[in-house]
């Protein structure tokens, strides 16, 4: 259930770029598509009001996160190949990246609690499943996520991360 109000202000500890200017807020127009329309929102509704719902994503990871980041390297892959300069790359760059770093804490079963760089990078380095270099890449893609190299780390990111997370899952299972 979302919060009583209809708008809420982005933390301060989100309000990172790319992902969110100083004093964003959050419109709950859309429910069905909020975590799609807005990085993090689960996470930061979290953080917000924690008793919002009684199941959080982290707390049974799936593989929704990697089906979305399936669907967009579709459509931003075919975007570069026709060497069109759009928005929605940008835009959709900037959703995938911030996918990644939530299925990296969601897989640790704990939402994300800020993205601060040096807090950030501390957490995500300090994970099993942390790819090599992996806040280097993370700060190249998040600082020119247009680019068509940005595009060409976060698929193998989001390849080493997939064969990680399938490594440890395999453990646990047997």
């Amino acid at each position: 259930m979302p919060p009583e109000n209809r708008v809420f202000s982005v933390p301060g500890s989100f309000c990172v770029s790319p992902f969110y200017a100083p004093r964003s807020s959050i419109q709950l127009d859309k429910v069905r598509t909020m975590s799609e329309e807005y990085p993090f929102f689960y996470d930061i509704l979290y953080v917000v009001q924690p008793d919002a719902r009684t199941a959080w994503p982290w707390a049974e990871p799936d593989d929704t996160l990697k089906r979305r980041w399936d669907q967009r390297r579709r459509l931003i892959q075919d975007v570069f190949h026709r060497r069109q300069k759009s928005f929605l790359i940008r835009e959709s760059m900037i959703g995938a990246l911030a996918e990644f770093i939530e299925r990296m804490f969601w897989e640790e079963g704990r939402p994300v609690d800020g993205l601060a760089k040096r807090h950030l990078s501390s957490e995500l380095n300090r994970m099993a499943f942390a790819p090599l270099n992996l806040d280097e890449r993370i700060d190249y893609i998040a600082r020119q996520p247009d680019r068509y190299t940005s595009y060409i780390q976060l698929n193998l990111l989001e390849d080493e991360l997939t064969k990680k997370i399938a490594v440890a899952r395999s453990r646990r299972d047997h």
